[in-house]
């Protein structure tokens, strides 16, 4: 017997593949979301999301100056069918919003809590820190728009959920 040789060429480079399309995952899984090269960045294909939480929307807790609150949570692009037609990513306080940030939009109820212009903001079940750079309108409250670039389908597979987040209250 002669090892490798006793299968064919076409098995063994579907097993190379599939042993390769099985640790990149997890080699990737232990990478940081957190900052990459200096730059705020998302792997797209790195999310787990969370499921979703009980309880009810707007109910805060505070513990050692870190605030939670539940919160219903969407998604949204730099599409131009997503925002302003004369501003496209550019973000509710001037920011320029750039593929592969972790920005968010709040709903203006949510400023006076402490979740005012660059708040850093935890969402539980995400890695890494995202910051307030968006103001959604005014209807809305209790909402958080998390902006995932230009990645449609992801922000389609986000949808609309109830979620967590946590912030450190601001200084006074």
């Amino acid at each position: 017997m002669r090892g490798c040789d006793t299968y064919s060429q076409p098995f063994r480079t579907f097993v190379f593949c599939l042993a390769f399309a099985l640790a990149l995952p997890l080699t990737l899984w232990g990478c940081s979301n957190d900052e990459f090269a200096g730059e705020q960045h998302v792997e797209s294909d790195q999310y787990e999301f969370p499921t979703g939480v009980d309880g009810k929307v707007g109910k805060v807790t505070e513990k050692n100056g870190i605030r939670s609150m539940i919160v219903n949570a969407s998604a949204y692009t730099d599409r131009p069918v997503e925002t302003k037609k004369y501003a496209v990513g550019i973000a509710a306080w001037g920011d320029k919003l750039i593929p592969g940030m972790k920005a968010i939009a709040v709903s203006r109820d949510l400023i006076p809590l402490g979740l005012g212009h660059n708040a850093e903001v935890i969402i539980r079940g995400l890695s890494g820190k995202y910051h307030v750079l968006d103001k959604m309108n005014k209807r809305w409250e209790h909402k958080i728009d998390i902006f995932f670039g230009d990645d449609l389908s992801l922000a389609k597979k986000w949808g609309k959920r109830k979620i967590v987040i946590s912030w450190s209250m601001p200084k006074s």
